[in-house]
């Protein structure tokens, strides 16, 4: 599913236009008002990414992919799992 989002997104995302005209580029097969909500989520600061030219360890993937924003992890086997990578460092 993430794939297919991030496939989605690359194929109608374009850095030249504003934020209005990609909402207005909505895919055939995806009802305007969630392409709308989508792109919304897409644009946001805090769902983007600024290259750091840092390596980033499975530990942090994880933690990032894994943890709501208090910091818990979203379940108990998600923690177990950070702590086994933890471990394994």
């Amino acid at each position: 599913m993430e794939e297919h989002r991030i496939k989605l997104w690359n194929e109608f995302y374009d850095l030249r236009l504003s934020k209005t005209e990609i909402i207005n580029n909505t895919p055939e097969d995806i009802a305007p008002d969630q392409w709308a909500l989508f792109v919304e989520y897409r644009l946001k600061p805090g769902t983007q990414t600024e290259e750091t030219g840092k390596e980033v360890s499975r530990l942090q993937i994880w933690d990032i992919t894994h943890k709501k924003i208090d910091g818990s992890y979203v379940n108990e086997k998600a923690k177990d799992i950070a702590v086994r990578l933890k471990c394994n460092k």
